[in-house]
């Protein structure tokens, strides 16, 4: 009966190792499955901007060479005094506006391939790198949970072999005393009697050494049992949090500079362009009719 009782025993331990085992190996699963998901992020965020910088680079040559081609056709077309009439004024302060609006577009598109683009490479190298480590981090507190549950195992077993003998101990001194008792109820021989009591000695000393290993491996199979308890919950509330924090250690952080980049970026671009139309909102308000006749009339 104890025999069938501890292999039921062991077989439950088995199996609960077993799914424990499975969570584990289904918890490293779920983080690769994250970092696939970052990764593939950076990789469109990396994709997004560098396409987007051929868009800006691309408007800025574009506004380049508007730009040039009417400043150009007017530079070597018109007279220096025809400068002066409001009207042209509003026509060189556009071109003017249009040309500074290509520079910075262009400047932007720069950052776009050359800062923020090369920054998101650089997160997901280094994103790559923290989780190699963490995760072999994790599988190394994996292995020592698994250390510890095999020393549980082996304490486990060690204790039901140490109950088993003292079992049988205990009851072979039931019998030697139960033969004692029935040859004193008797009043059998002495001689009888003293070779009961030498062997009822014997059986007695035997059993006090198995009593002490059975309670030795108990104590030892109690110590594992906390001990693996202890390894199991470590890792579960402390241990697997900090590892997460670990993985996206800087990833945060870095990925707001690289918006903030932009961020930057886009609102010099939105003075500028706010600069350009206070200027442009200044000419335009010079238009006068009756000072552009008389400077025609003064060429």
């Amino acid at each position: 009966m104890e025999k069938k009782q501890e292999k039921e025993i062991l077989m439950d331990y088995d199996q609960k190792v077993k799914e424990l085992k499975g969570q584990l190996h289904e918890q490293l699963k779920c983080l690769d499955s994250r970092l696939e998901v970052e990764l593939g992020l950076l990789a469109d965020m990396q994709d997004y901007y560098k396409r987007r910088s051929e868009v800006e680079l691309e408007y800025s040559r574009n506004l380049d060479k508007l730009s040039e081609r009417f400043l150009t056709k007017h530079k070597n077309a018109m007279q220096k005094s025809q400068n002066t009439l409001s009207s042209f004024n509003c026509w060189y302060q556009l071109l003017a506006s249009t040309k500074q609006l290509s520079s910075d577009h262009g400047v932007f598109g720069e950052v776009m391939v050359n800062n923020i683009t090369v920054r998101y490479q650089q997160i997901s190298d280094d994103l790559q790198k923290i989780y190699r480590k963490c995760r072999e981090i994790a599988q190394s507190c994996h292995s020592d949970i698994g250390q510890v549950l095999e020393d549980l195992y082996t304490m486990i077993k060690s204790y039901h072999v140490a109950h088993t003998d003292f079992s049988n101990n205990e009851n072979k001194l039931r019998i030697v005393e139960q033969k004692l008792s029935d040859a004193q109820s008797k009043k059998s021989g002495p001689k009888s009697i003293r070779n009961i009591e030498k062997h009822r000695e014997r059986r007695l000393m035997k059993f006090d050494e198995a009593r002490i290993k059975c309670l030795s491996a108990r104590n030892e199979y109690i110590l594992s049992m906390g001990a693996a308890n202890s390894a199991i919950n470590k890792y579960f509330i402390q241990d697997l949090n900090n590892l997460m924090d670990c993985m996206n250690m800087g990833y945060h952080s870095a990925m707001e500079l690289a918006f903030q980049t932009q961020l930057t970026s886009e609102k010099c671009m939105a003075q500028s362009k706010a600069d350009n139309l206070d200027a442009l909102t200044m000419v335009v308000n010079s238009l006068n009719l009756r000072s552009d006749k008389q400077k025609f009339l003064e060429m």
